[in-house]
Parts: C-alpha cells; structure tokens; sequence
C-alpha cells in the first residue's frame, strides 16, 4: 500500500501560473492603449464638435460622443494612461517610504523603534480616505505654488492636482510594508553571519 502511494504522480498545480499570466495580458491589454495613444489623447481629449453631439457609437466614435461633442474613446484613453500613471507613482512613493521606515526602525531598535511603530500604529488607527483627503488638502497649495513657478497657471493646476493625489496616495501606503520590511531587518540581525561579523568588529 505503501509503495503504492509512493509511486503516484505528484501533480503539479498550474493555476498560479494561469492567473499570472491572463492578469498580465488583461494589463497589457489595457495598459498598451492608453500608453500609446497618449499624444494623440491629450491632443484630442477636449475637441468639441457641436454637430457630432451624443452620437452613438460608430466609425468616428468608436465609444460614441458626449454633450459636447468629445470622443468618449479618447477620453477614456487619456483616463486610462493617468489611473495606470497614479497608481504606478504612488506605489514607488509607498515602497520608497516602507522601505526606509522599516529598515530604520528595525536596524535602530530601542526606543527609536518603538518610537517610529507606535508611528505606525497611530496612522493605522485612522480612516485611509481620511489621511488621503488631510495630505491632498494639506499639500495642494504647496505644490501648485511650486508648479506655477516653472509653467503656466493652467498647466500648474492640472499637474498640481495629479502630483497631489499620487503623493498623498503614496504617502499613507507604506504603514503594512514598513511593518514586513522592519520584521525582516529584526531576523536578519539575529542571523549567524551578523553575529559574526559584529565578533570580527565590522
């Protein structure tokens, strides 16, 4: 019976690598549009054509039109590029500050690292749309301030408002990777080579 058991097949399961690889072709799918039409979007997001008002989608629009007679297809595509841009931004802006805060907390240990998780603690303990909207209010004057300094006034507001939201998106992400990052530090100050290393003087 034993031998038996021993002699089955192992399966191996394909279902992780399935998933994986039909998310990143739906990304793709969705994310190559948006990218490459970009230029031609921000050319054409706004045009209105009074004449070619709610029309139903078409050969001219692929998506139909809206009150003002703007291609919805081109519209979405710019949204598109501007989500996929938001979120990308704002998860470098949340790996950067996790990364940082857990390897400073774990490494420093003592009251430095309580310190920075009872940090951590209290940000966890409020509402993320809250801390979102306190950072995007907090930030938004300061930001479109600095921008109009080196572009135009309506050039400054649209970009303020997205360099806003992505920072005070990123900003309030980090609380779950700093806690992994610093649990991390914490083993591997415990391993055999630091505490060789710490013997030799290094």
């Amino acid at each position: 019976m034993s031998h038996a058991i021993r002699s089955l097949p192992v399966r191996k399961g394909r279902w992780p690598l399935q998933t994986g690889t039909v998310g990143a072709v739906l990304l793709l799918t969705i994310a190559l549009p948006c990218l490459v039409s970009l230029p031609w979007a921000l050319e054409h997001y706004d045009a209105q054509d009074y004449g070619q008002i709610n029309m139903a989608p078409g050969s001219q629009f692929w998506l139909g039109s809206d009150g003002l007679g703007r291609s919805l297809t081109w519209r979405c595509l710019l949204g598109g590029a501007i989500s996929l841009g938001i979120g990308i931004s704002a998860a470098l802006i949340s790996v950067g500050i996790g990364v940082a805060w857990g390897t400073i907390s774990g490494y420093a240990g003592g009251r430095v690292d309580a310190l920075m998780m009872r940090v951590v603690d209290v940000l966890f303990g409020l509402p993320y749309i809250l801390l979102v909207v306190l950072l995007d209010l907090a930030l938004s004057p300061i930001v479109e301030h600095l921008a109009k300094l080196v572009m135009t006034d309506t050039l400054a507001i649209h970009l303020s408002q997205l360099l806003t939201l992505l920072i005070a998106i990123g900003g309030v992400s980090w609380l779950t990777l700093a806690r992994v990052i610093r649990g991390q530090v914490l083993s591997l100050r415990e391993q055999p080579f630091i505490e060789a290393a710490r013997a030799c003087g290094v």
